[in-house]
């Protein structure tokens, strides 16, 4: 019989993919299948998933024209014959080789549909441990979800397949922000929760993150005003403030781009949005209950406005420019600096480097143990999105003794960027055509 079924969906995914797949063919938990979809891959994807297969019989390999991320997950729900499915993201790994024992026979001892445990951020190769309490569990316990709301990290649990089935439960087929509705879903009709209090999935940060396109933001929208009145509907009020703090303040980024009181579509999916959170609920939200009136927004978008033109301030008065991330936020910011301000980094730096060295706009990314000389030198950008890594970069830089350390609103500043692109007409065709 087989005990686990783990799916793992991949689009061109050759970088991490062995690592990913020696995770899961190591794990001492025997009776499991390993379903490969490769979702229209153009890279060596497909070659690597069956260099596998040739090695392991549990292994099967489905391919498909690329049709998206949900799209391949659902497939492998309905080909999955064990008894709890897990889902895996290529670029990811699991923590150790016993995760899915421990998470199988837990569920089974516990009698729990949904099992699972914490989860560990691989950021450039320095594990870290997550400081959202949600992401990381001290103790073994069962949960109720109406008290202990979750909406990310879906990837460290295992679902009873049979739930997955009698209640319907599938990704909505959109490309991006699919993975926490699935989640909301599946924790509603499941109730309850177990978790462990080991660390079972290793989430790789930075792999995760692409921009997102108009016809996607509407989709976010869409889900997002679904999954709000999924948790008014059931009367999980507790849910409804969990979405609104977490949600709303890691995917605004994405909506301010397209926020156009000339464009109605993306303004009034917003307005349903705020008109499905309860009154009473909005008030216990942080600075985020403001963002669901046209004023709030408003406001908001001034503030990227400001933060971008605070960097600007910073890169032109500045002889030396060191970049510590090469990530999504530090592209972005040398872009700009080269483009808006005519200026290149003096460096790019990350705490430790990967595999594969590289350069961006023909500066090396460096390790940041280069540059300690140029703590009087320089002025270091910190160019990261999670609070986390930004105090933790902090910290380093503070420990090397750098005088000049400026942390831009990196979530406001990505998402003035994504809206100056717009507002210059580089993907002005997107508003034009609607999405059907």
């Amino acid at each position: 019989m087989v005990k686990v079924s783990v799916i793992i969906p991949a689009y061109n995914s050759e970088q991490y993919l062995r690592q990913c797949l020696d995770s899961v063919v190591k794990q001492t938990l025997e009776e499991i299948e390993i379903i490969c979809i490769d979702d229209g891959s153009t890279d060596a994807t497909y070659h690597i998933f069956r260099e596998y297969e040739e090695k392991y019989n549990n292994i099967q390999i489905y391919t498909q024209e690329n049709q998206g991320v949900s799209y391949a997950r659902n497939r492998g729900i309905m080909l999955a014959t064990g008894e709890y499915i897990a889902f895996m993201d290529a670029d990811d790994y699991y923590y150790d080789g016993d995760t899915l024992k421990c998470l199988y026979e837990t569920a089974k001892k516990e009698n729990a549909s949904i099992c699972g445990g914490s989860l560990i951020y691989d950021w450039q190769g320095v594990m870290r441990k997550p400081q959202d309490e949600a992401m990381y569990f001290e103790r073994a316990s069962r949960r109720f979800f109406r008290d202990e709301a979750i909406v990310y990290g879906f990837t460290r649990f295992i679902y009873l397949k049979e739930l997955l089935h009698k209640e319907k439960i599938a990704f909505p087929s959109v490309g991006y922000f699919e993975d926490p509705y699935f989640l909301i879903l599946a924790m509603i009709k499941a109730e309850e929760y177990y978790v462990i209090d080991k660390a079972v999935y290793v989430y790789r940060v930075g792999t995760h993150d692409r921009e997102v396109s108009y016809a996607e933001a509407v989709k976010v929208l869409n889900v997002m005003r679904d999954m709000f009145w999924e948790a008014r509907n059931h009367g999980i009020c507790k849910l409804q403030l969990v979405l609104g703090n977490q949600i709303i303040r890691s995917n605004i980024q994405y909506i301010i781009p397209y926020y156009d009181l000339n464009n109605r579509e993306i303004v009034d999916l917003w307005d349903e949005v705020g008109r499905s959170i309860i009154p009473e609920i909005r008030e216990q939200m942080t600075d985020q209950g403001r963002l669901f009136t046209s004023q709030g927004v408003q406001r908001y978008i001034q503030q990227c406005e400001k933060e971008y033109f605070k960097l600007r301030d910073v890169v032109t008065n500045s002889q030396n420019i060191i970049i510590y991330g090469a990530g999504r936020v530090g592209r972005a910011i040398v872009k700009s600096m080269e483009k808006d301000w005519g200026k290149k980094p003096f460096a790019i730096t990350v705490t430790k480097l990967g595999e594969n060295q590289e350069c961006i706009n023909d500066v090396e990314v460096t390790d940041i143990s280069s540059w300690s000389a140029y703590k009087k030198e320089a002025v270091f950008v910190v160019a990261v999105l999670r609070k986390n890594e930004t105090e933790e970069i902090r910290q380093i830089l503070e420990n090397m003794g750098v005088e000049e350390i400026y942390v831009p609103d990196c979530v406001k500043l990505m998402g003035y960027l994504r809206r100056k692109k717009v507002l210059k007409g580089s993907i002005i065709e997107d508003l034009v055509v609607k999405p059907s």
